[in-house]
């Protein structure tokens, strides 16, 4: 049985190995957009659970801040790749 950092180094060779432009086509422009909604759909629920959580159980002690403040710097990444391939994609 593999370790699961040996799976990965595995999994990481093999996207190394992958042709480029097999990674460059791997999702079509609307697969991106449905991914990012379901991002920022995924980010509401969970942090609007959080913060619930957090107001109601240690009001007095705030962290739901934390996690919605990292998370929403990986959305916002998310939706910069997302606009930036479709205005590359418009521009061709």
């Amino acid at each position: 049985m593999k370790s699961s950092a040996s799976l990965l180094l595995h999994q990481l060779e093999c996207a190394h190995t992958m042709p480029q432009s097999y990674v460059h086509h791997a999702k079509t422009p609307h697969k991106r957009w449905v991914g990012l909604w379901i991002h920022v759909a995924m980010f509401i629920v969970v942090n609007v659970g959080l913060t619930t959580l957090n107001l109601m159980r240690h009001p007095d002690k705030l962290w739901f801040y934390w996690p919605l403040c990292g998370w929403g710097l990986g959305l916002l990444l998310h939706a910069r790749t997302v606009y930036r391939k479709r205005e590359q994609k418009q521009s061709t």
